[in-house]
């Protein structure tokens, strides 16, 4: 069970054994934003950095730092296991979609730029087992496009 104190700046997190109640940690994680459990037993605590600018922690159940990692957008899996990390609404250069593990902050896989894509309208999760892409392309056309997601005991 965690605890996240919001009276006053530090916020402080409180990490509680079950089904005791006996306190393992308290810690400041240092900024706002959102703390969840994810299945791998860490807790993932993401915050607004800017426009489109998303960083992401990972702290063990001891409440001792997994990683960190700055992202683009980010959207969580069904079972919270993992993020898609993708650019803003307009996708440009070389960067691309990323699916990242929430036990350690590591790319599991990554997925390049389409071609001719011009404007990305929605990314979701099916299921565990894809991401799908929804933009318009260059020429005005709309596009689907069903990333597979192979990554193993999820």
């Amino acid at each position: 069970l965690f605890v996240w104190h919001h009276e006053y700046p530090p916020r402080i997190l409180s990490l509680y054994a079950l089904p005791e109640g006996n306190l393992v940690q308290r810690f400041e994680p240092g900024y706002g934003g959102e703390i969840r459990w994810t299945p791998h037993l860490t807790l993932c605590h993401t915050w607004g950095a800017g426009t489109n600018v998303t960083n992401v922690a990972l702290y063990d159940c001891d409440g001792n730092g997994v990683g960190v990692r700055i992202a683009d957008t980010l959207l969580f899996s069904p079972s919270s296991a993992y993020v898609v990390d993708y650019p803003s609404w307009r996708w440009v250069g070389n960067q691309e979609l990323r699916i990242i593990s929430l036990a350690d902050l590591s790319i599991v896989a990554a997925h390049a730029r389409p071609d001719g894509l011009s404007v990305i309208h929605d990314i979701r999760w099916e299921s565990n087992e894809a991401v799908v892409l929804s933009y318009e392309t260059d020429d005005g056309r709309e596009t689907n496009e069903r990333i597979p997601v192979a990554i193993e005991n999820e």
